[in-house]
Order: structure tokens, then C-alpha cells, then sequence
């Protein structure tokens, strides 16, 4: 009973992490953003562009306008940019916004030059103001990470081609030969002739029968 008891402990701390676990993760892709975390665009002259698109007088582009106007984070990014609310029914929705957009309604950011920077339609726009403002903070990090990236090195010029140093072997003196005088060779050969033909005489003279 008591390793049971252990056993559903064990069990019941690992639910409780995998729940809060999952409860984070659903409220950082919700875009719960620390305090500090703000979007600061370039002050060089040239604004980026914050649109609302759709049917304006919808309940959700009520919501969204209204988002706009009252979060505190999404009136400071409007203040940085120019901010258009642009209803289906105008020729700019129709000549602008139709051809590129995948459904109303829909939040678009752009830098200066017209590059879509965030776009969301009626599929993937946040439940909150909050989460809007996380997935604009989102995207304008990525876009300036991969601006800032370094751009690819142009190729080296070829090397030279390298001359392959010759195989040159070091040339190893000779042995040295002994060299021996010829005539201390005769002068061997003599005595030891002589020595023979002494010892030869001797024999003689030793083995000769007495008189």
C-alpha cells in the first residue's frame, strides 16, 4: 500500500508539471510579453504602415480597432507608424489589399519600402490585445534578425598554382675505403716467407740422422 500510494504521488507531480507546462506555452503563443519587451521602429523619416482591413462596421474589426485605441502597447506602435483602416469596399482594399490578402478581416504591418512584415487574417489573429501585440513584437524581431544577418562573402579569388618544390635526395659521402701500402704487403708476405723457410730448415736439420 505504501509503494502505491508513493507511486500515485509521482504520478500526480508529473501531471501537475506537464499541465503548467502546457498552460506556458499556451500563454506565451497567446503573446504574454513581459513589461519591458516594446516595439521600437527606426526614427529615419520613414513610417511604417499598420493597417485594419475589412468591413469596418463587423464585430471583429470593431474589436480590432478598438484594440488599437485602447491597449496601451498596440497606441504606442500606432504612434509610430501611419496607421490605415481601410474597408472592403474602397478602391484602395480592392487595387492594394485583395490581391495579396488571404481573407478579411486582417492586420498588416509593413516597413517604409511596402514589405509585409506581419499579416493575419480572420484564421490566425489573436483572441487578445495582448497576443496581437506578442506576434507584431514577433515579427518585427524577425524581420530585423534577418536583416541584420551578414551577408554572404563574395568567393576568393583562385590561388595561385602552387609549383611543386622538386625531390631533391641528399647526396651521401662515400664510405671511405681503407687503404692499405702495397708495399707494407710485400713486406708481410716476405717475412712471413722467411719465417716458412726457417722453420722449414730447422725441420730439416732436426730430422736429419746424426754421423
Amino acid at each position: 500500500m505504501k509503494l502505491d500510494r508513493i507511486y500515485s504521488a509521482i504520478v500526480l507531480i508529473v501531471i501537475v508539471c506537464c499541465a503548467s507546462q502546457c498552460v506556458s506555452a499556451a500563454i506565451t503563443t497567446d503573446g504574454m510579453l513581459n513589461d519591458e519587451k516594446t516595439i521600437t521602429l527606426p526614427e529615419d523619416g520613414g513610417r511604417w504602415h499598420l493597417s485594419v482591413v475589412g468591413n469596418l462596421n463587423s464585430a471583429q474589426c470593431k474589436q480590432l480597432t478598438t484594440w488599437m485605441a485602447q491597449n496601451e502597447k498596440l497606441k504606442q506602435l500606432v504612434s509610430q507608424v501611419h496607421y490605415h483602416k481601410v474597408d472592403v469596399s474602397t478602391n484602395i482594399y480592392k487595387d492594394r489589399y485583395a490581391p495579396t490578402l488571404q481573407g478579411v478581416p486582417a492586420v498588416r504591418l509593413q516597413d517604409s519600402s511596402g514589405r509585409i512584415v506581419y499579416d493575419a487574417t480572420i484564421r490566425n489573429i489573436p483572441y487578445t490585445a495582448e497576443g496581437l501585440y506578442a506576434a507584431l513584437y514577433h515579427a518585427v524581431n524577425r524581420y530585423y534578425n534577418k536583416e541584420s544577418c551578414p551577408r554572404r562573402p563574395t568567393p576568393a579569388p583562385p590561388l595561385p598554382d602552387v609549383v611543386p618544390a622538386p625531390d631533391i635526395q641528399p647526396i651521401l659521402p662515400e664510405p671511405e675505403r681503407s687503404v692499405v701500402d702495397s708495399s707494407l704487403v710485400l713486406v708481410g708476405i716476405g717475412g712471413l716467407a722467411l719465417l716458412v723457410g726457417f722453420v722449414i730448415a730447422w725441420a730439416k736439420k732436426y730430422n736429419s740422422p746424426k754421423r
